[in-house]
């Protein structure tokens, strides 16, 4: 089973975060990232449809996770913040990760070394402000 699976399959110890889907755990982290983002930055940054993205805000707002504030540069646009509750799931969501981790019974230099790489995938995968996403 590849690694992507056995995350995407991963089941918490903390059953209180076994309620969050992937996608809503994705935009948390994004928000935890870039406060203040705005749903079509989100949306375009985890290339989702802006019915997805409105679908999971409302349920995470609905869940006291995120606030929607009015943008003080455009009153027509609102930015996504976490709330406190929400910084305390993500811990508690990167607790079970790290734990998840210590299984593969890696050196604290190797999994410094992945994360390095990843990043760097990362990095080199991100389209270019230039770049248009539909070629």
């Amino acid at each position: 089973m590849s690694l992507a699976r056995k995350l995407q399959n991963l089941r918490f110890r903390d059953e209180g975060l076994n309620r969050f889907s992937p996608l809503e755990g994705l935009i948390l982290s994004n928000v935890y990232r870039f406060p203040g983002v705005t749903p079509s930055e989100l949306g375009e940054e985890l290339g989702l449809r802006s019915s997805n993205t409105s679908s999971a805000l409302r349920s995470l707002e609905s869940q006291g996770l995120i606030t929607r504030t009015k943008s003080p540069h455009d009153p027509r646009s609102v930015q996504i913040h976490i709330t406190p509750t929400a910084e305390e799931v993500l811990r508690r969501v990167w607790d079970e990760y790290s734990r998840f981790l210590a299984s593969a019974d890696l050196s604290g230099e190797d999994l410094d070394a992945v994360a390095e790489n990843l990043h760097e995938v990362d990095e080199q995968l991100r389209p270019s402000p230039d770049s248009d996403p539909r070629r």
